[in-house]
């Protein structure tokens, strides 16, 4: 977990992120906390706070140890009408308590005849592209520690979506 400060719109912000890489951690933290008042800002992006939210997990970054505390982060930014937890087939017997537990829907990517690219994130970013059309205002949240999906989150906001990483 790292530490960086900066200043918001008047607020002197602590955003804790899960990677080293300070040009993405806009991208890549969803908990901001104004360090005078210990006030959580997890909303200051434009009006977001609040508005449902579809939250993807990337099931071969993000593991059962950390389902809760994932998809608290996410609820920061507004109520989850969708929780899916996107991996291969045989997580899904090991993984059926913690996802129970946590509300998750578990979708399984079949990895069989696969030829390039990943097939989890392509499954992630399919249903997030269709969830941003089919249901105009969903905020569109992705759990992940995997960079690839930098380029894709911008391009949502780009459309005008409210999307982040988690």
């Amino acid at each position: 977990m790292f530490r960086m400060n900066h200043r918001r719109r008047g607020f002197r912000v602590i955003h804790l992120a899960c990677c080293c890489c300070w040009c993405c951690c806009c991208l890549l933290c969803v908990l901001s906390f104004d360090a005078a008042s210990g006030t959580l800002l997890a909303g200051v992006a434009g009006g977001s706070l609040h508005r449902p939210v579809a939250l993807f997990i990337d099931g071969d970054q993000i593991g059962p140890r950390w389902f809760n505390a994932t998809v608290a982060a996410a609820a920061t930014r507004g109520p989850l009408k969708v929780k899916r937890c996107f991996g291969p087939p045989h997580f899904a017997q090991s993984w059926a308590a913690s996802l129970q537990q946590s509300g998750l829907e578990f979708i399984s990517v079949d990895r069989a005849g696969v030829a390039r690219g990943d097939p989890n994130d392509q499954a992630i970013r399919d249903a997030a592209d269709f969830m941003s059309r089919e249901c105009p205002g969903l905020q569109i949240a992705i759990a992940t520690m995997d960079r690839d999906f930098i380029g894709f989150l911008q391009d949502l906001q780009g459309r005008g979506i409210s999307a982040f990483a988690v």
